[in-house]
């Protein structure tokens, strides 16, 4: 199911970047001079031009990919049954101790450094 559903995603990626492509924009896109945007005379979407049709199909085939987004989402939750992170992993495979608890930080006790001279002057 999940290599269904990633092939028609792939496919429904292909036709709304396509269906973006030729909508028209401040220069006229690729829905000009193709497909009698701005040639005048016959179109090969009719009279009004591709403009509503193409933005019907890029309507729908959004919905689709939303769609196939979500189910991708969906079938690949559902057969996830290994750890989410490495630290997991490597834990499941006992190379990592789990530790309980934090351990405290210890810093040690009455050592003077370079720049502590004992001095009280400025």
């Amino acid at each position: 199911m999940e290599i269904f559903l990633l092939v028609v995603h792939v496919l429904v990626c292909v036709v709304l970047i396509l269906a973006i492509l030729m909508q028209p924009g401040r220069s006229g896109g690729l829905s000009g001079g193709a497909f009698g945007g701005m040639g005048g005379g016959t179109s090969m979407f009719g009279g009004g031009g591709a403009v509503p049709l193409l933005a019907k199909v890029t309507t729908y085939v959004g919905i689709i990919f939303a769609l196939t987004c979500i189910g991708l989402w969906y079938a690949g939750r559902a057969t996830d049954s290994a750890p989410s992170t490495a630290a997991e992993r490597l834990m499941e495979q006992g190379q990592v101790p789990a530790q309980q608890f934090p351990q405290p930080l210890v810093f040690p006790q009455n050592e003077t450094t370079p720049a502590d001279t004992g001095s009280t002057a400025p």
